[in-house]
């Protein structure tokens, strides 16, 4: 199995966006199986739930073929390491960044050179306790916001601010074990934009940040960091591995930079 189908362009961040059920041909899956190292393979294997083994195949599959795609190699030369925060990265990376989120049914992953990135994704329909999740993790000004909205809208507007915060703080390397109430957004629905602030703040850094939907049944956010004066372009694309890469358009967009 090869990457050559597979588009990545180092001068934007390249989304590739998976949806576990379309992938249902038994002899791609095989193929996954080949090409995972030995320590995913012993991994996969000791997965006794059937659909988490599943896509656990698909995730790595998705990885592999994204990741040599970018570094011009083949699909075993390169080695996955995990920061002490927990976020896989390249051992070797030659500049190239990646991030990954999966929820429900979709996985994304999310890859560009010589920036820090961080992305979330969120499944909408389900049920949450968000206002007292909000009260106990976010700043006032989003409890407020909360607060003020009808009932039907609060899940909705807490996932948006939730995939913002989870992207930021996966661009900066913490993960959630870093804090929700140390980067705040509000995003304004008329002009598209995000306000952000942060604390503390980064030095010599633009953070910027992208919230959209996708698909209707979820939230999308991407955290860049980085020292260029210019955002960079995101270009999303729908994935199978092994088989497709299309381009896609995303729905609305929203973003905001804080320099």
């Amino acid at each position: 199995m090869n990457a050559d189908y597979i588009k990545i362009d180092s001068g934007v961040v390249n989304v590739f966006l998976c949806n576990y059920k379309l992938i249902t041909d038994a002899a791609l899956l095989r193929k996954y199986e080949t090409i995972l190292s030995v320590a995913e393979h012993l991994r996969w294997q000791g997965l006794e739930c059937s659909k988490v083994k599943r896509r656990y195949l698909i995730t790595r599959a998705m990885i592999r073929t994204i990741l040599s795609a970018a570094l011009g190699c083949s699909l075993s030369d390169f080695e996955l390491v995990v920061s002490d925060k927990g976020k896989p990265q390249l051992l070797h990376s030659d500049g190239w960044q990646f991030n990954l989120s999966h929820s429900h049914d979709v996985a994304v992953l999310a890859i560009t050179r010589h920036v820090q990135l961080g992305v979330d994704l969120e499944y909408k329909p389900r049920k949450m306790r968000a206002l007292p999740i909000a009260r106990s993790y976010f700043s006032e000004a989003e409890i407020t916001l909360l607060e003020s909205l009808p009932e039907n809208e609060v899940n909705e507007c807490f996932l948006s601010l939730w995939t913002l915060k989870e992207a930021y703080l996966k661009a900066v390397g913490s993960g959630l074990s870093g804090s929700l109430k140390s980067c705040r957004f509000l995003l304004n629905h008329q002009r598209a934009t995000i306000a952000i602030s942060v604390d503390p703040p980064l030095v010599k850094r633009f953070i910027d940040c992208w919230q959209c939907e996708y698909d209707i049944a979820y939230q999308l956010a991407i955290t860049t960091l980085s020292d260029k004066k210019n955002p960079l372009a995101i270009q999303a694309y729908d994935f199978i591995p092994g088989q497709d890469c299309s381009e896609r358009k995303l729905g609305k967009l929203f973003y905001g930079r804080l320099s």
